[in-house]
């Protein structure tokens, strides 16, 4: 992670659960397995759970999570606002801008 994130918290949840089960895990960040080594990244959520995380991407390989990740933290260190949390950052500018987002 890059260093300026030392002093943050910065909450990601991972599990394979089935879709079924996955309600505990949509109030932040997190990645959920879709099938054998394929995971869905969801971004957005808040800490107190007062607004969900949305379907960031589909299908993502497993080889592949760390540098989706990476990605989108190092657009969060360059272009976050002062005090901003990661899930408000992907609230405005990744979901503001949906399918047009490019890293």
């Amino acid at each position: 992670m890059p260093s300026s994130f030392e002093k943050e918290e910065l909450i990601i949840r991972m599990t394979g659960l089935p879709k079924w089960l996955r309600a505990a895990i949509h109030g932040r960040n997190c990645s959920r397995g879709k099938g054998p080594n394929k995971y869905q990244l969801y971004f957005g959520g808040n800490e107190p759970s007062t607004r969900l995380n949305w379907l960031y991407k589909d299908s993502v390989k497993g080889d592949e999570v760390v540098n989706e990740l990476r990605s989108v933290l190092a657009r969060y260190a360059r272009e976050r606002h002062r005090g901003e949390r990661f899930g408000d950052f992907c609230q405005r500018e990744l979901k503001a801008h949906d399918k047009a987002f490019v890293i």
